[in-house]
């Protein structure tokens, strides 16, 4: 009978689902598009959206999305500013809980639409 229990619960343990946060992953984003993923954070992660900005141009606007460790929590939801040459370089951090939250801010671009944008934009400087 205690095999049977221990069994039991030895299958029970193995087949519990383990929920896991999803985020757009974007390793490198430019002009505040990306071509972003999904991926599962590991069990302390959570979402994040990293903004940066050189001067108040728009085409110095640079973009990464991911999960980032608890650990690392006092860099969410901060904004930098420092100085850089003759403007600033501001880089802003916003994290969150839900499922694919950090979704916002950014325009994501499947893979084909990237590399479409990335040809015509490389033919346009021949």
């Amino acid at each position: 009978m205690n095999r049977l229990l221990g069994a039991v619960l030895a299958v029970a343990l193995c087949s519990t689902a383990v929920e896991t946060l999803k985020c757009n992953k974007c390793n490198f984003g430019f002009l505040n598009l990306c071509v972003s993923t999904q991926t599962n954070c590991a069990g302390t992660e959570q979402c994040y959206s990293l903004t940066a900005n050189f001067g108040s141009n728009f085409a110095s606007t640079f973009v990464s999305k991911g999960c980032q460790s608890q650990l690392g929590s006092q860099q969410c939801n901060t904004t930098i500013i420092q100085p850089f040459l003759l403007s600033n370089y501001t880089q802003t951090i916003s994290c969150c809980t839900t499922d694919l939250c950090n979704s916002a801010g950014a325009a994501r671009l499947s893979a084909l639409t990237g590399g479409a944008l990335a040809a015509v934009w490389l033919l346009g400087l021949a």
